[in-house]
């Protein structure tokens, strides 16, 4: 193989190269990436098992053939090069990387022994617009538990009915989050994506503008672009039925400064526990706000933010990283906080976009 690349198209392809390899002492091989040369474009492949990414980037083939080396190595070395243009040339199982003043030999392993990714047998397939997806991922992408324990709940679910709007859901059981998508799905079903491969797909999907194939079946999952695909195994089991936990009914709502509201939890922050508390007072006659917080190690602190304020007095705990993670993900000046009653769940939604929420669920009082 003899390739000649442009070192800006391969740094940003061996950077998600890197992020879908393993460290396998078993299986070398799974930390490398596989490169083949394909008429007048480079393939780059790598895999963990359980995710699998391929992109091509246009290159002048001078000799075809192919090679796998330690991708973490590999994108070290051309992430380092001032170069405009890379050639990368294999000798036997290794592959020698050079510019016009700098020659770097790599040690590579056996082609042959890097796994084919698979290819999803009888799917169901759609398609969607690379920012309705990618702006879905990151409305509910904090809501997702982060541990193992319970696989369906670190992920996503992605709930396809016919004739009715895609949504996609997270929860960890403390929050929750729903996003509608402008998008109706024919001749499909519900699937459950695991949270690190939507991580994958929200970093694939940065400033791209296109639309994108979406091809499942009950195991397996591939997000297809113009110059890659990254293929996902899916969770086996039942995502928790969530609607019956959304409020119907509401005893206040507060509109407030976005940004006001993010610096008051912050600086609430430092005073509260290690349970992350703060309480919220709603005083609809004043028309304020309240977030007081205490510690026995630390101090007291109150801040008073104007709001409009529709409804009862409400006086809730909260533990305020989640708050704050809902709260950003907001694109507007304002936020509107909808409060259901006492120890019922808190509703916060953009004000003029009714698309998406993201619930909270209060803590009992400490």
């Amino acid at each position: 193989m003899k390739t000649v690349c442009f070192k800006n198209d391969l740094k940003e392809r061996l950077f998600f190269a890197e992020k879908n390899a393993a460290k396998n002492f078993n299986m070398p091989v799974l930390s490398g990436v596989y490169l083949e040369t394909n008429k007048n474009s480079l393939k780059i492949i790598s895999t963990n098992l359980e995710t699998g990414f391929e992109a091509a980037i246009p290159a002048k083939i001078y000799k075809e053939g192919r090679a796998v080396v330690p991708v973490r190595i590999m994108a070290q070395l051309i992430g380092a090069l001032f170069d405009e243009k890379v050639t990368l040339e294999s000798v036997g199982q290794n592959l020698n990387i050079s510019t016009e003043k700098i020659s770097s030999l790599i040690k590579g392993y056996p082609a042959e022994d890097f796994p084919k990714l698979p290819k999803i047998k009888n799917p169901r397939v759609f398609s969607v617009s690379s920012e309705k997806i990618s702006q879905g991922l990151k409305w509910v992408y904090n809501a997702a538990s982060n541990s193992d324990l319970k696989p369906e709940i670190a992920s996503v679910f992605f709930y396809v009915q016919n004739k009715t709007p895609l949504k996609l859901v997270a929860t960890d059981s403390f929050r929750l989050a729903e996003k509608t998508l402008d998008h109706t799905v024919k001749n499909a079903e519900s699937f459950i994506l695991p949270i690190k491969s939507a991580a994958e797909i929200i970093r694939l999907l940065e400033n791209k503008e296109e639309d994108i194939q979406i091809s499942f079946n009950d195991n397996q999952i591939n997000f297809s672009g113009k110059d890659f695909n990254f293929i996902s195994r899916l969770i086996e089991g039942v995502f928790p039925s969530y609607e019956s936990i959304i409020p119907k009914k509401f005893s206040a709502d507060a509109l407030i400064k976005k940004d006001q509201l993010i610096d008051a939890l912050r600086s609430a922050s430092i005073f509260s526990g290690h349970l992350n508390e703060i309480t919220i007072n709603i005083v609809p006659e004043d028309g304020l706000m309240e977030i007081k917080t205490r510690s026995g190690e630390v101090g007291e602190h109150a801040s008073r933010l104007d709001a409009k304020i529709t409804g009862e007095k409400v006086s809730l705990n909260f533990n305020y990283r989640y708050l704050l993670d809902g709260l950003q993900n907001i694109n507007h000046s304002e936020a509107l906080l909808r409060f259901s009653g006492e120890n019922r769940p808190l509703l916060i939604q953009h004000p003029g976009d009714s698309s998406s929420f993201y619930l909270v669920m209060p803590m009992k009082n400490i």
